[in-house]
């Protein structure tokens, strides 16, 4: 499957378009231009709106943590990025969070290293 392919699928499923130039490492601009293209084809893929409506707290990964999650993501053929979010969506919507917070070895140091990469 060639990448603009892709691109079309992950757009039909809904993927803005810079979540896939981010997953697909193609630079924005390729994005847009192959979506206008498929569209003047006739090729239904719902239409987005540049910089999104949704408000996002912004977390900043410490280059460690981003090295480490850098493998997983690649066999996965996602982003570090979308990698991270599973992971953290995860964790916070199951009882993840208290288990690992009530684990004798989760100290309040390890936090406070968590917090200073």
């Amino acid at each position: 499957m060639s990448k603009r392919d892709a691109v079309i699928l992950l757009a039909q499923g809904g993927t803005r378009p810079a979540a896939i130039a981010e997953r697909l490492q193609v630079p924005p601009n390729s994005i847009y231009a192959w979506l206008r293209e498929a569209r003047k084809q006739g090729i239904d893929i719902p239409r987005f709106k540049r910089g999104g409506a949704r408000k996002r707290a912004v977390v900043t990964l410490p280059v460690q943590i981003v090295e480490a999650l850098r493998p997983e993501a690649n066999a996965r053929g996602t982003s570090v990025r979308e990698l991270a979010l599973a992971i953290l969506r995860e964790v916070a919507t199951s009882d993840l969070t208290a288990a690992l917070l009530d684990d004798p070895a989760w100290t309040a140091g390890q936090l406070r290293e968590a917090d200073h990469g």
